[in-house]
């Protein structure tokens, strides 16, 4: 039996099988939307909480009407879901979808075939890397490393992941991207109408998994 929890102590990650990041709200918002949610991931990994995930998603949403005119609505959109899908790849110890506090109003895994077909390839894609994922959780077993690691604790020495910091309003820090393990950095899209994004590469050689592309960096 598999059991995840939502908040927790200092100890908890020893008696505890896995956490979730709770119900993050189905938006794109820094605070608590999917930007949340990396923030969540980075932050829980770094006090211990090595095995945690996010609800593919989002789970929270309104919908007020005033004599059947829309007021307000924040609901699960097709292109959030599917970013947010992207991103549980790398940064969920699972891979676990969600309908939500609205699921007749919200974009479903089912809803249309393109929703189904990018699921199902990021599916495939989750259970390609179960041997890795497995190892990685071995290792948080044994010393409590995270499965998703904000890349400061691989590049210690690396001026700008180590200035990163939180914005003054409360926001994430400039770095929003991850490493799953040592091996891989993930920049995800955390934008609507997006289909570029720019990261932060550290001193190395890195090679593209997409393009199979090769750089070598002296410096990041």
């Amino acid at each position: 039996v598999l059991v995840f929890s939502r908040s927790g102590f200092t100890r908890s990650p020893g008696v505890t099988q896995l956490f979730w990041l709770g119900d993050q709200l189905t938006s794109w918002d820094e605070h608590d939307g999917i930007g949340s949610a990396l923030g969540g991931t980075l932050g829980g990994g770094m006090s211990g909480f090595a095995l945690t995930h996010s609800d593919i998603g989002g789970y929270t949403g309104a919908s007020l009407r005033l004599f059947g005119l829309p007021l307000m609505a924040v609901v699960r959109e097709r292109e959030l879901l599917m970013r947010w899908s992207e991103l549980n790849v790398w940064s969920g110890a699972v891979f676990r979808s969600h309908e939500g506090l609205l699921p007749d109003d919200n974009h479903q895994v089912w809803t249309d075939q393109v929703v189904l077909s990018h699921t199902r390839a990021c599916v495939e894609l989750f259970v390609a890397l179960r041997p890795y994922r497995r190892a990685l959780m071995a290792e948080a077993a044994e010393r409590g490393w995270p499965l998703a690691r904000h890349p400061v604790l691989h590049y210690p020495d690396d001026e700008v992941l180590l200035n990163d910091r939180a914005s003054k309003d409360g926001g994430s820090g400039r770095i929003r991207q991850l490493m799953l393990g040592s091996e891989y950095m993930v920049v995800p899209v955390l934008e609507a109408g997006v289909e570029r994004v720019r990261g932060y590469l550290p001193r190395g050689r890195w090679t593209s998994i997409w393009t199979d592309e090769t750089v070598h960096l002296d410096r990041g």
